[in-house]
């Protein structure tokens, strides 16, 4: 593909197929605006279609037969590059956006992370990705990567916007912790995640099948030349300035994360997204859980190698993910009692045994309703349980206890993690 400033060059069939996003027996998978700003010739010279003709899903079939009927046929397009064929791509792009969000909605460890994310995409999705070349840039690493892999991977592509949804998080949280950002903020720091790997993506042809080894410093080594690509596509020059600092990271040069500025801050966070999302994807191999992600990059602030305040940001979109999820399921079964409520957990803390539930109007009559060698005796009182004996109820502490055991180990390793962010 080659992208002219009034058109874009498609060499081949395969090509058109890969950037027009056409799919088999889906009628509406291309959408109009994939317009020929030049005639399409067979192989005597005649017209196959003309220009100013617009791609759908039945013109790209009959390529497909007239191909399939002669091997020998090689097609080349001329697309025009309009406003109209831009707003495809942009909405392309922030469909997968979308995607990756939905993704993270099923997951305990994002389920905090998610709303806000969601909701600064949904607004300000324009002003993150507003200029053409932006748009060109990041759907042409789309383009590139998909062709190069053949089962249609785009792990650097997915990672560049992972990495920007990410860095929304640790933006919204780290004002949370002190940290003033407003949204101008965020939007820059969206673009520096985007557009700081474009040097490394870059040199997808020469990496996609090597080790992950060897992807890792094939990438790294390529976004030496991020800067100056970024200088090229209408990014502010605050951005400009924070994806050096990442490349400069990845070099070695870390003398701005002891600084206390708003580009600084920018690369910083970025680069905190980068590391984990990297991480919790296996980008370069050995996908780890986000919570040892978390970990490693808490080791890494201990000789100030990242910027602390923004691993406690990212660490609070996730470390209570599942103690939420465990009082979530407190809750649930609170209003489960049929007798109004009378259910309580006791203990509700002390992770080491388990939490049980008892009933606090000791309403003997209800089937689940155990006394005896199941009771529980409070000798002082523990939330509105004053002193006395209670039954237990076998119903509600069963279902708790299935709950517990199935997330214990990760919230007392989430626990752990919220203790030392806070002493330290």
């Amino acid at each position: 593909m080659i992208i002219g400033t009034e058109s874009i060059e498609i060499e081949s069939l395969d090509e058109l197929i890969s950037f027009t996003w056409y799919k088999p027996k889906v009628s509406k998978s291309v959408t109009s605006g994939f317009t020929l700003a030049e005639n399409l010739l067979n192989q005597k010279g005649g017209i196959l279609y003309p220009k100013g003709m617009e791609f759908d899903a039945d013109k790209i079939e009959k390529l497909i037969k007239l191909k399939e009927n002669n091997r020998s046929l090689k097609f080349k397009f001329s697309l025009e590059r309009s406003e109209k064929l831009i707003d495809i791509l942009q909405n392309r792009i922030f469909s997968d956006f979308n995607r990756f969000i939905e993704s993270k909605k099923s997951r305990h460890e994002f389920r905090r992370f998610v709303e806000k994310v969601a909701n600064t995409v949904k607004l300000y999705k324009n002003d993150m990705i507003k200029e053409e070349e932006m748009v060109i840039t990041l759907y042409r690493i789309r383009f590139n990567e998909e062709k190069c892999n053949p089962d249609s991977r785009t792990p650097y592509y997915n990672h560049l916007i992972n990495t920007a949804l990410i860095a929304i998080g640790i933006f919204h949280h780290a004002f949370e912790l002190g940290k003033k950002f407003n949204i101008e903020d965020i939007i820059k720091g969206v673009q520096v995640a985007l557009f700081h790997g474009i040097g490394g993506v870059n040199l997808i042809e020469l990496f996609y099948d090597k080790s992950f080894e060897e992807q890792k410093i094939r990438y790294e080594e390529g976004n030496k030349n991020s800067v100056g690509m970024a200088s090229g596509i209408g990014l502010d020059s605050e951005v400009v300035e924070a994806i050096k600092y990442c490349s400069d990271f990845n070099q070695g040069k870390k003398d701005f994360i002891e600084k206390d500025d708003k580009i600084s801050d920018y690369a910083s966070i970025v680069i905190t997204a980068n590391i984990f999302n990297a991480k919790i994807s296996g980008l370069f191999g050995g996908a780890v859980l986000p919570k040892a992600a978390v970990d490693q990059l808490y080791v890494m602030t201990t000789n100030k190698g990242i910027k602390k305040v923004y691993v406690d940001a990212l660490a609070k979109n996730f470390n209570f993910g599942y103690l939420f999820d465990f009082y979530y399921e407190i809750e649930k079964l609170n209003k489960a009692c049929p007798y109004g409520k009378h259910g309580r957990p006791y203990p509700m803390t002390g992770f080491k045994s388990p939490v049980i539930y008892v009933c606090k109007g000791k309403v003997t009559t209800c089937k689940h309703y155990i006394s005896s060698s199941k009771a529980v005796t409070i000798f002082r009182k523990v939330g509105d349980l004053k002193e006395g004996s209670y039954g237990r109820c076998e119903w509600i502490s069963n279902e708790l206890i299935k709950f517990y055991d199935k997330f214990y180990a990760q919230i007392k390793e989430d626990t752990i993690i919220r203790d030392i962010s806070e002493e330290s």
